[in-house]
């Protein structure tokens, strides 16, 4: 585990290194880029629901050092509420963006 931050709804999400590998592979302008990821589930500008996957939630922040008006889009899978209610996510993805994915729903704020 690389991380684990609460989303301002007190979620508890976290980011594992097999991810974190992932998004460093693939998308390697994120490299060295946990503290965006983390200020995306921390202090979001918006969160989306994502367009294709149910269960899936996009967060958004700025990210200025990536370029002018680019966001960093973190991909958060949710599991169902445990028989406590307590809700749980992991990373999935992240990359930078120029917009916000069309067709997702807002939900925060």
């Amino acid at each position: 585990m690389v991380g684990s931050w609460d989303d301002p709804f007190g979620r508890s999400i976290t980011l594992y290194k097999r991810r974190l590998d992932h998004i460093e592979e693939d998308h390697g302008e994120m490299g060295n880029a946990v503290h965006l990821i983390q200020a995306a589930i921390e202090r979001p500008v918006t969160i989306r629901r994502d367009a294709v996957h149910p269960d899936r939630e996009s967060f958004y922040v700025l990210a200025p050092a990536l370029g002018p008006q680019m966001y960093v889009k973190v991909s958060v899978e949710f599991e169902l509420p445990d028989h406590y209610g307590i809700v749980v996510g992991t990373i999935i993805t992240a990359f930078p963006t120029p917009r916000l994915k069309r067709g997702e729903q807002p939900i925060w704020p």
